[in-house]
């Protein structure tokens, strides 16, 4: 049959030149808002990021000073309550301890007395090397100064007890009065911050939070009024722990933050560079505007000549400036003011670290509207020729063959006045019919899939369940095999490990069972062990216990959480309920009836045993049963 000729007026020539003006409006009008909008971004990007950089560093500084303070509120307290002696060192060490392990970020606790002795707890930048114990070795120091070798001071390892291991470093001079913590003191006459300072014998800078204490004028009669100053308690934090914590941050790109006093000396830096300096015996404070990073370097200097005092800024404080790199964006806010301390913490982000993401989305903006423009162009004259009231028919039958509505699904292709929709329309209906019945037998061939997986996992069901039932269970006696004995006992051992709480093992023999064997037979043997099991299932009923077939004649009873006082009730349970099934044995040494002999153990355990220490208790604690003559029991302790 010869096709019809279809005869109508394109639509690319009525529609084709509107939609290329709309698309290049479109583009232009685009492409200059996204310029603007990256624009004006930019500030508030910058400010988010600064205001979320600033409480992430003010939440982190506060939880630094927090712990010391609340260390020396606990040590005071203690004095006070009389429940810390401060002239008891042992107890003083111990406790400094104690507290260590409790607030694992603080690493120096002292107390520094006016008679010029000295008590600290640290923990130790290096391991000794001489631990009784290369596991763990020693984690602390210790560091005593006593009135009998005033300005005298010898160092310590100790492990995690507190105890002393052995010496670290011979006296060297120390006097507690002259250090600068100390003095501050003294001088507040109340509990403070001290100025920051650098460590005794060690090259960091730290600041310390101390608390006076007074004693009574008598302390064998501490209601006589009268109060004396006998010494200040610190608790110590290094400054590194706050430059680790700026320096992990991630602001912008390139962009840095400080913290700094008011007298523009550094406390702490995201950039890895030296505190301070050290001129003969003199510690020489780095200040901001002499930093080695040029960007901290400029950040200050602009504050500097911003502000000529910095009392002046006693809230935040947000500016730009310009530097031969280019625009910066500043922040500056009051960080902790209390106790003695006024830090100023300043954030300072290049404008680059914006702009360089926002210009390079602008020029790909601009490219791609551009190369859109074009292909747009040249996919009018494809696209828009299709464009009618028919293309509204077209989409309503194609959502109704994703629904599956293949009989609705009709674009009625004889009305289309335009050639190529009449064309599609044909090529429509007959897609669709073929959908219809590749539909049709995709459904039969699903429901036989489904049918056949559904066989086949009832199938696998059945087989992994027969495989659990071989891999665990004894096939004859229906008790726990060896291989479910050996994982359940390293279970529980690891729990009762973790818990602390006792396990007890329990070996049971049946007694001269060869001898049964051999006077009634195998079958009779098997089941005499069945019937053994059977009795001491009816002892053994808790969910947590486990009985299992250990070899042959042998069986193992796993027994958590309990005591030792409690196995043997356990025991001479088990005994009874054997000797009561009253099964003929008229070949046993001990009674003319099957019994059974028991090896019990019983333990906590700890890193330094083991389950086959365990196994291997209860077993002679068998083979002492079966030397007392059988059909009783055993007990072997570790």
């Amino acid at each position: 049959m010869k096709q019809q000729t279809i005869r109508g007026i394109p639509l690319q020539w009525i529609l084709i030149v509107p939609f290329v003006l709309q698309i290049f409006l479109a583009v232009g009008l685009t492409g200059w808002l996204s310029w603007h909008s990256g624009q004006i971004a930019v500030g508030d990007v910058a400010n988010q990021l600064q205001n979320k950089i600033t409480e992430r560093i003010q939440d982190r500084t506060q939880a630094f000073l927090k712990i010391p303070n609340e260390i020396n509120q606990i040590n005071a307290g203690k004095i006070k309550a009389d429940q810390l002696d401060i002239n008891n060192g042992e107890q003083l060490i111990r406790h400094f301890v104690t507290l260590q392990n409790v607030f694992a970020g603080i690493k120096h606790i002292s107390l520094g007395k006016e008679d010029g002795s000295y008590v600290a707890v640290r923990r130790s930048q290096t391991l000794n090397p001489n631990s009784q114990d290369p596991r763990t070795p020693d984690p602390f120091e210790i560091l005593i100064s006593t009135t009998n070798q005033p300005g005298k001071i010898s160092t310590y390892w100790a492990n995690q007890q507190g105890d002393r291991t052995n010496l670290k470093k011979a006296s060297a001079n120390y006097d507690p009065r002259t250090r600068p913590w100390y003095r501050k003191a003294v001088q507040a006459g109340k509990p403070g911050w001290s100025d920051i300072y650098n460590y005794f014998n060690v090259s960091n800078l730290g600041i310390s939070h101390t608390y006076p204490v007074n004693y009574p004028l008598d302390p064998q009669n501490p209601s006589l009024s009268g109060q004396v100053f006998a010494g200040v308690l610190a608790t110590d934090f290094d400054l590194s722990d706050i430059g680790k914590f700026l320096q992990g941050l991630t602001i912008g790109k390139t962009g840095q933050a400080f913290i700094m006093e008011r007298n523009y000396h550094l406390v702490a830096s995201s950039f890895m560079e030296d505190l301070f300096i050290l001129n003969k015996e003199e510690t020489l404070r780095i200040d901001a505007t002499h930093s080695k990073h040029p960007l901290i370097c400029q950040a200050a200097t602009h504050i500097q000549q911003k502000f000529a005092n910095l009392k002046q800024i006693d809230r935040p404080q947000q500016f730009r400036f310009s530097t031969p790199a280019g625009e910066q964006f500043l922040q500056v806010i009051p960080l902790v003011q209390e106790e003695g301390l006024d830090w100023l913490l300043v954030v300072v982000i290049p404008k680059a670290d914006f702009m360089a993401q926002i210009e390079g989305n602008a020029y790909f903006t601009l490219w791609f509207c551009l190369g859109v423009l074009i292909i747009s162009s040249l996919m009018g004259f494809l696209i828009y020729r299709q464009l009618s009231s028919w293309i509204l028919k077209f989409s309503r039958a194609a959502q109704a063959i994703a629904s599956g509505q293949f009989t609705t699904a009709n674009p009625h292709p004889e009305h289309p006045r335009i050639r190529e929709l009449a064309i599609l329309a044909r090529a429509f209906e007959q897609m669709r019919q073929q959908l219809q019945d590749s539909f049709i037998a995709l459904e039969q061939t699903n429901h036989d899939l489904e049918s056949r997986v559904e066989q086949r996992t009832h199938e696998l069901q059945a087989a992994n369940h027969t495989l659990h039932q071989l891999a665990t269970i004894d096939a004859l006696t229906e008790a726990a095999n060896r291989r479910h004995f050996n994982a359940y006992l390293e279970q529980e051992w690891l729990r009762a490990m973790r818990e602390q709480r006792p396990l007890c093992l329990i070996l049971c023999d049946v007694d001269c069972f060869k001898l049964y064997n051999d006077t009634y037979g195998h079958q009779a043997g098997d089941v005499c062990l069945q019937q053994v099991v059977w009795a001491i299932r009816q002892v053994v009923q808790r969910p947590a216990d486990l009985v299992a077939r250990y070899g042959g004649e042998e069986f193992a009873i796993i027994l958590p959480n309990t005591e030792l006082e409690g196995a043997k009730h356990v025991a001479v349970d088990l005994l009874k309920s054997v000797f009561d099934l009253q099964i003929p044995h008229r070949r046993s040494a001990v009674v003319p009836f099957v019994t059974v002999s028991l090896g019990i153990c019983s333990i906590i355990p700890t890193l330094e045993l083991s389950q086959e220490s365990l196994i291997r208790m209860a077993d002679k604690a068998l083979y002492d049963a079966k030397a007392a003559g059988r059909n009783t029991y055993g007990v072997r302790s570790i």
